[in-house]
């Protein structure tokens, strides 16, 4: 699935991040871009774990590592990025 990160949220060990699915952009329903959130839960080690396995093979994250960036630092650094993601089990169904 290929999205755009537009925002994101840190509340209580639970990152949610707010995207727009952006790979029918060329579809009849351009006006109304599939907006959709998915929600880490920082508590859970396994989760944990492969949000920042996927953080840390991001091309904005690569380029302030070297600075010892803070989670806000690299949250921010994958704002506006186009990427194709498979986190079906993350995502946010409301």
């Amino acid at each position: 699935m290929l999205i755009e990160i537009n925002s994101y949220s840190l509340n209580k060990g639970v990152i949610k991040f707010y995207c727009t699915e952006v790979e029918n952009i060329y579809s009849r329903n351009r006006e109304f871009p599939k907006e959709m959130e998915f929600a880490f839960d920082t508590h859970n080690k396994y989760v944990t774990k492969n949000l920042i396995i996927w953080l840390k093979q991001q091309k904005a994250v690569k380029r302030i590592m070297n600075d010892s960036p803070t989670w806000a630092d690299v949250l921010s650094s994958v704002l506006g990025t186009v990427v194709n993601v498979n986190w079906n089990r993350y995502r946010v169904f409301e």
